[in-house]
């Protein structure tokens, strides 16, 4: 039982997020400012992490 190789990350697979107003594009948008943004791996992590920040969590 061997270990499968890792597949590769781009920029594009990601989702960017403003860590400003926790809101979140498409990672080619070029409309946000690099200060303010964060890459998420996924539109699933990237709810995630706006339910952590703006405490909408499910409890």
């Amino acid at each position: 039982m061997g270990y499968k190789p890792l597949l590769p990350v781009t920029e594009d697979m990601g989702i960017k997020g403003n860590i400003i107003t926790h809101e979140f594009v498409a990672a080619n948008h070029v409309d946000v400012k690099i200060e303010e943004t964060s890459w998420l791996i996924s539109e699933r992590f990237a709810d995630a992490c706006q339910a952590l920040v703006t405490k909408e969590r499910e409890m």
